[in-house]
């Protein structure tokens, strides 16, 4: 289905980033953007690029399935109508965990990290199942645009976004979150997964290292 998946790519940018930027400007008069302000350090650089080549790569995979029909189905014809209704579903649940998400946030929210902005611990709604709800969201988004149409780039675009992911998470976002909200964040990430509920708690020992 690479028409559909297209469309379905379209609007996922444009809730997940166009609407949720207006929406923070509104809040705030600012955009929530960090990443382009100095001090953001080169492995987070490294990580956002990782993550914007997953998603490049997720609509060139569909066009690419128009130009050349006979080479785009990478699943068993019998699985292909199987694979539509579960890809919508989890393209469905996605979408709507990662704004649900952003907007818990509130005016906490930012794409990126700059080392010297405090922003409050948010540890409610969905942030109380996992301490990452949103990149859990857009990492299913993402396997459900691959599923929608399933191609050897498809899914290589879904393991460079988990790695971008991995990156940003365990190497920007927790030793901030741990510097600036100190014994707070270590007692929540020993009680709350990373990305998956019950998965990925911090020992203290790691936190504090």
């Amino acid at each position: 289905m690479p028409e559909l998946t297209i469309v379905l790519w379209l609007v996922y940018l444009a809730i997940s980033l166009g609407a949720r930027l207006i929406i923070q400007y509104r809040l705030t008069g600012r955009s929530g953007f960090v990443l382009h302000r100095s001090g953001s350090g080169g492995l987070q650089r490294f990580a956002s690029t990782l993550f914007v080549s997953s998603l490049l790569m997720l609509l060139v995979n569909p066009v690419l399935a128009l130009v050349f029909p006979e080479h785009s189905s990478w699943s068993p014809p019998q699985l292909q109508s199987l694979g539509v209704w579960v890809g919508v579903l989890m393209y469905a649940v996605g979408v709507t965990l990662a704004f649900t998400s952003q907007l818990t946030l509130g005016r906490s929210w930012r794409i990126g990290v700059h080392a010297s902005e405090r922003t409050e611990l948010v540890v409610h709604g969905a942030f109380g199942v996992v301490r990452n709800p949103i990149f859990s969201a857009l990492f299913l988004t993402a396997a459900s645009l691959a599923l929608l149409c399933s191609t050897p780039l498809g899914w290589f675009a879904c393991a460079v976004q988990l790695l971008a992911l991995e990156l940003q998470v365990r190497g920007v976002e927790e030793p901030h979150l741990a510097r600036v909200h100190g014994e707070a964040y270590r007692d929540y990430a020993a009680r709350v997964g990373r990305f998956v509920p019950g998965v990925g708690r911090l020992p203290r020992a790691v936190q504090t290292a």
